[in-house]
């Protein structure tokens, strides 16, 4: 019955998952390489979907071979590449600003849904990915600004000076993430299973990864992710069933039945639920700007359910 919900519940699914997952991750990913944290994360969500597979029968329901192409290459664009731009922007830039520009990949998939793939969506509908965006926009600038104001004119310069090479890290990282979903899109459409799908997009994301671990990560980083404490290892695992293994699984089969452009800006509302969970979990105070930014995306939402 769960399967039978709208295309858009598996969408917020996906921004519910993946907010969860970054709050667990976030201390342990400023000790641990990002591609290293990437393929541990990866591998968990991977042996958690072909378990599901397994148990539930889902190997019956295998694409062709157009079909898994497709899937790699969504992959290997979305995945590999994407995350990988997004991990640099990070570092550049810091997260806050970093999720400025992910969420790019709102307009930049709605954009070239349209003309790639006819997927247009109905004026409110639009409308309401919009406030969507501005909403999130609203809520990620503020708690941005407010840890600038923390940080002292010197840090301030440093960083001002690579600004522009984690501009482009990040916008590569969004359009890398729409392509995915492009790519992946027409082949959902087509009724393929949303946890093969996930294991084929994994599977060649993961070759591409270790390729790039092997030949190009330092010793330095290596010594680093030896000194991981069991324990955050196994969080990392979770974060990856979560985020990659439900998040990403909920988000393709969202594209059987919903448009791109709209699924993506559903997805996107990671920074919201991260506020929202922080308030719930630990006690966080919301400020103005954060609750304007949140009722903004909320009625966003609404539009969205209602006239897409």
């Amino acid at each position: 019955m769960l399967l039978l919900l709208p295309a858009e519940y598996f969408a917020l699914a996906t921004a519910v998952l993946v907010a969860l997952s970054n709050i667990l991750a976030e201390p342990i990913s400023k000790k641990i390489n990002p591609l290293e944290f990437n393929r541990i994360r990866l591998n968990a969500a991977l042996l958690f979907l072909i378990a599901i597979a397994l148990i539930f029968g889902k190997w019956t329901a295998m694409p062709g071979f157009y079909a898994v192409a497709m899937l790699a290459i969504s992959g290997v664009i979305g995945i590999t590449a994407g995350d990988s731009f997004i991990y640099a922007c990070i570092s550049k830039i810091g997260a806050h600003k970093a999720s400025m520009l992910y969420i790019m990949n709102v307009p930049i998939t709605i954009v070239m849904g349209i003309i790639l793939l006819n997927d247009v969506p109905t004026t409110l509908a639009l409308t309401g990915s919009m406030l969507i965006l501005v909403g999130i926009y609203i809520v990620i600038f503020h708690r941005s600004e407010t840890e600038n104001s923390l940080k002292n004119t010197l840090n301030e310069t440093k960083q001002s000076s690579v600004n522009w090479l984690g501009t482009l890290y990040g916008l590569a990282g969004a359009s890398c993430q729409s392509v995915g979903i492009l790519v992946a899109r027409p082949i959902m459409a087509e009724g393929t299973d949303p946890f093969t799908a996930s294991i084929i997009r994994i599977l060649f994301g993961i070759v591409l990864l270790v390729l790039i671990l092997k030949f190009f990560i330092s010793s330095k980083s290596e010594e680093l992710n030896s000194k991981l404490k069991s324990s955050e290892i196994n969080t990392v695992r979770i974060c990856g069933v979560l985020g990659m293994g439900l998040g990403m699984t909920a988000l393709l089969h969202s594209l059987k039945n919903g448009q791109a452009g709209l699924m993506a800006s559903l997805a996107s509302l990671t920074p919201v639920f991260i506020l929202i969970l922080l308030f719930l979990w630990k006690g966080m105070k919301i400020n103005l700007h954060s609750l304007i930014g949140t009722v903004c995306s909320c009625v966003g939402v609404a539009l969205v359910f209602n006239f897409s």
